[in-house]
């Protein structure tokens, strides 16, 4: 009998160990718990039931938040929290580095979790970046955002298309048009990987500096520079660098076979070469496809003992409309 128990107790322990180590890594696992044991006397207490509902909504954003963190590094630094408040006091802040939401609750949850992704997104997006970027595209990433943290929630993502998305289209035309374009470079992996990432990196590079409509014209061109490359037809060549005071970056799109059985990768390299001598050190490789993606891995293997630039990540681009791809970004090595 003492064998039985003492056998259930290294059981018990060792499945601690693991529920611990897991919450540690994955801090939303936890609240995910801790929303699930406050469901269950949520019928009790009205204290249970808001207490499950903001450890739902903050599950579920800091879980969807970590995938959109792994397209784009840190573009949603900060992880949410819900306080409940009255109407009068309904705001969105940060503080001790976490986005604080402060909700007048709902009855129905899917609206509750509309209402908070909304706010955080609108705060915590690239928080230290929003002041240099255009307005409507500033408007336009939190909206994609927020639709791509909503994509697998049906009802929420219905709530958000009736009563946020759709209104402001219909008012702002030019908000419309700005929002398709970037589910469109969403489709090829160009929204969260590169246009995502470039605006956070502008203000990682110019906070607390004051802004311009110089620099908020530049996101500009970035848009228009991926918008132009989405575009391009097979066989017409656009320029894929942008060379600005404040945002200069190069993609380099592996997209076309005869070129390497001719040539090899020589052609890749040489551009990024040309790139390195201009000064520009942020290159986004692109590649679609087994082959392609072979040959993108081989140009970023020949800049492995680079002096000027160094290899920041690389991460798969899941197959959509487009087959399975790779996104290697390379960056200014730092002394």
């Amino acid at each position: 009998m003492l064998e039985v128990i003492l056998t259930l107790s290294w059981i018990f322990i060792g499945v601690l160990v693991i529920l611990i180590v897991s919450i540690l890594k994955n801090p939303e696992r936890g609240e995910q718990l801790v929303a699930l044991l406050s469901r269950i006397f949520a019928s009790q207490s009205l204290k249970f039931d808001k207490a499950y509902i903001a450890m739902d909504i903050q599950s579920k954003l800091n879980s969807f938040t970590k995938n959109i963190n792994s397209e784009a590094v840190d573009v949603l630094p900060y992880p949410a929290k819900i306080e409940w408040v009255t109407s009068a006091e309904k705001q969105t802040l940060i503080r001790n580095n976490e986005i604080v939401i402060r909700l007048d609750n709902h009855a129905e949850q899917s609206k509750n979790f509309v209402y908070a992704t909304t706010a955080y997104v609108s705060k915590g997006l690239f928080p230290y970046s929003r002041a240099y970027i255009d307005e409507q595209i500033l408007k336009s990433c939190d909206l994609v955002v927020t639709s791509k943290i909503l994509r697998k929630e049906e009802k929420a993502l219905r709530i958000f298309f009736d009563e946020i998305l759709n209104p402001i289209i219909e008012e702002q035309p030019e908000i419309k048009e700005i929002t398709s374009l970037m589910m469109e470079l969403d489709n090829s992996g160009f929204f969260s990987r590169i246009l995502l990432r470039e605006l956070w990196d502008l203000g990682r590079r110019l906070y607390p500096k004051e802004s311009s409509l110089s620099i908020r014209e530049e996101t500009k061109d970035l848009l228009k520079t991926l918008e132009n490359l989405a575009k391009k037809e097979r066989g017409v060549d656009i320029n894929p660098t942008l060379e600005k005071d404040n945002i200069k970056m190069s993609i380099v799109l592996v997209a076309r076979y005869v070129v390497v059985s001719a040539r090899g990768i020589e052609p890749y390299v040489n551009w990024i070469n040309e790139c390195i001598t201009k000064g520009i050190y942020t290159i986004h490789i692109l590649a679609a496809g087994f082959t392609n993606v072979q040959i993108a891995k081989l140009v970023a293997r020949h800049y492995e003992k680079s002096m000027k630039i160094e290899k920041i990540e690389e991460t798969k681009i899941p197959k959509n409309k487009m087959p399975e791809g790779i996104h290697i970004l390379f960056k200014e090595r730092m002394a």
